[in-house]
């Protein structure tokens, strides 16, 4: 993307008379924008234990998020039990999931920023470093375990300072012609 960048311009009318006054490049794509980490441990959940399980996944990709998808498949015959959290590597905690859904069992789902607005928390703050999730079940009697776990983390696009043509002289009025922003005669 480095290197010099050239707008060419042609008027193809002949009576008519303009100026570029400015113009900017913006790239947005870029290689490697998707980072995806995945553990499929097969944890244990210890029961009607606050402090849970902790699971760490390592970010070795630059850069700032610009969105953060977590799934999770969690084996578990009452779901109501469970507090499910996942802690940035900048240190910032998110609840995924704090003891809903009752009696049903299992939870198998993708927690993406339009569906869980307080991902939108995580937004801008550093991809690189530790990763954690946190899963506890908060009640006696039912148990379960943590199959898998997934991050799917988007990547900021870069920052490219806007290229700007060279600067223009503004052309000689001729004619009775007047150009302006607002005010052109034929």
């Amino acid at each position: 993307m480095q290197g010099d960048w050239t707008l060419h311009i042609q008027d193809l009318a002949a009576r008519d008379t303009g100026r570029l006054n400015r113009w900017e490049l913006e790239i947005e794509g870029q290689p490697d924008a998707l980072v995806e980490l995945e553990d499929a441990p097969g944890a244990v959940i210890p029961d009607d234990n606050e402090t849970g399980i902790e699971r760490t996944l390592t970010a070795a990709s630059a850069g700032r998020v610009k969105e953060v998808e977590v799934t999770v498949e969690i084996l578990h015959t009452y779901i109501g039990d469970l507090v499910v959290k996942v802690i940035s590597a900048a240190g910032t905690s998110v609840t995924l999931h704090d003891r809903a859904g009752g009696r049903a069992d299992n939870l198998f789902k993708t927690y993406a920023q339009a569906t869980t607005p307080r991902l939108q928390a995580l937004r801008g703050e550093a991809i690189q470093g530790a990763w954690r999730l946190k899963v506890s079940d908060r009640e006696a009697a039912d148990v379960g375990k943590l199959k898998r776990w997934a991050l799917k983390i988007v990547r900021e696009p870069q920052e490219i300072a806007p290229q700007h043509g060279p600067q223009q002289q503004e052309p000689q009025q001729q004619g009775p012609y007047q150009q302006g922003p607002q005010q052109r005669r034929r």
